[in-house]
């Protein structure tokens, strides 16, 4: 005998839930994140959030959902962000059902109605430092004729404004591991114009 239920297919509705948000030292926005992607093409109105910052509230000027990302970006009309400001928010869905334009996932079911706060603690962060390369064995001994050291001390000559070069001596400074090179002219005419 065969249940009711056997052979059809359901499909389970993703309703979006809120589990974080993260603003920046300087910056007019903030953003929540979710559990699921979210239906970008219909993002909720400007109105279906509230926003207040340190108990001040504030306009939300823009919404911009990241479906992929899961994330929801409120922008607001307050000044930007300073450290330690709390920013407490709120969404509530528009209807009890599901509709076109709320924060809901990519099937159309909305996220139920939250609030929530979050405290900003620092600025954006900036690229990571780049690795630091490795030495092998065969790396610069620092004995000169090994072919990697360098004791070439370089000769300039030529004219500049007042300034006449011969032979010019420009040391190199072993202590760093590249040639550094400062040198202060003096300008003034050239020999032509004396």
């Amino acid at each position: 005998m065969l249940s009711a239920n056997q052979g059809k297919h359901f499909m389970v509705m993703a309703q979006p839930t809120y589990s974080g948000s993260y603003g920046y030292i300087g910056e007019q926005f903030f953003t929540m994140q979710f559990d699921v992607a979210l239906d970008a093409a219909n993002p909720p109105p400007t109105n279906a959030f509230a926003i207040k910052i340190n108990g001040t509230g504030t306009s939300v000027t823009g919404v911009t959902v990241d479906g992929t990302g899961k994330t929801v970006t409120l922008t607001f009309s307050a000044p930007a962000l300073t450290a330690e400001d709390i920013i407490e928010f709120s969404y509530v869905d528009p209807t009890g059902g599901n509709d076109v334009s709320a924060l809901q996932g990519l099937d159309g079911t909305d996220s139920s109605t939250f609030s929530a706060s979050t405290i900003v603690v620092g600025g954006r962060p900036g690229p990571s430092a780049p690795p630091v390369p490795a030495l092998s064995s065969g790396s610069d001994s620092g004995t000169l004729g090994d072919g990697i050291t360098s004791d070439i001390t370089p000769t300039l000559t030529g004219t500049t404004g007042q300034t006449q070069l011969s032979n010019c001596t420009i040391p190199m400074e072993p202590r760093y591991w590249g040639p550094r090179v400062r040198m202060v002219l003096a300008t003034g005419p050239s020999p032509a114009a004396r």
